[in-house]
């Protein structure tokens, strides 16, 4: 028992490991842009909630990330926004966004936010980058920020961070399917190498050779050994030499 318990132990935290990996790799390897027929799919633009303060928020998807673009929005703001920027309940921001809590900010100084989430096939880790419009720079929140764009007004875009807040729905999920995929992976290993030593006439657990005996002299397993069959003519009793 406890050793079936140390073998789930170790193989969740290779899936853990893996999970981690990929969503690092994602953050490396896809980057968003502005173009809405390239291959960021615009998914659609809301406000976080029916009233303000609230958040006005453009989502982005590509493989494997999830990017939400956003500013906050008073009274005044929210009266003046182009048509399509209307909340709407089939629209809303996803469970771990932090655009579901409204903002604080004064109507004089507006903010930011590019939230940040990669992992497949669920999202995994999240990071966002701050900033307050007019106000060169930006900081990262929950994140290593690995390369910064020098263009204050591309930077959510171009920037480089690795995330670290999970997303914990995601995050078990993505570790369970990893985990079950490496043990898969680690026993289809092991079958393949006890069946290579047993046509061998080897011991499958410890390759030592058996010969006739169902039990390994080495190790003691008990394996059923596949004997040698002599053709049938060889197995007939020679006729006697006649008199």
């Amino acid at each position: 028992m406890k050793r079936g318990a140390v073998t789930i132990a170790i193989f969740l935290l290779i899936g853990a490991v893996v999970n981690v990996a990929l969503a690092w790799g994602l953050a490396f390897s896809i980057r968003y842009d502005s173009r809405t027929d390239g291959p960021t799919k615009r998914v659609g633009v809301g406000l976080s909630a029916p009233d303000a303060p609230c958040w006005a928020f453009l989502r982005l998807e590509r493989f494997g990330s999830v990017g939400i673009s956003a500013r906050s929005r008073t009274v005044i703001d929210i009266l003046a926004l182009a048509p399509g920027f209307e909340y709407s309940p089939d629209l809303v921001p996803p469970s771990w966004s932090r655009l579901l809590t409204r903002p604080t900010d004064s109507s004089t100084q507006a903010r930011r936010t590019f939230e940040d989430a990669r992992g497949w096939p669920s999202l995994t880790l999240s990071c966002a980058y701050i900033s307050v419009v007019g106000v060169p720079g930006f900081r990262v929140v929950d994140g290593i920020e690995v390369r910064a764009h020098p263009d204050p007004g591309r930077a959510t875009m171009r920037s480089i961070s690795l995330p670290l807040r999970p997303i914990w729905s995601g995050f078990l999920l993505n570790t369970a399917l990893y985990a079950a995929l490496a043990w898969l992976c680690m026993r289809g290993m092991v079958c393949v190498r006890e069946l290579m030593r047993k046509e061998g006439g080897r011991c499958p657990a410890c390759g030592y050779p058996m010969g006739q005996s169902p039990i390994c002299s080495e190790c003691g397993r008990e394996w059923a050994v596949r004997r040698a069959t002599l053709p049938s003519s060889q197995t007939r009793p020679s006729p006697s030499p006649p008199p």
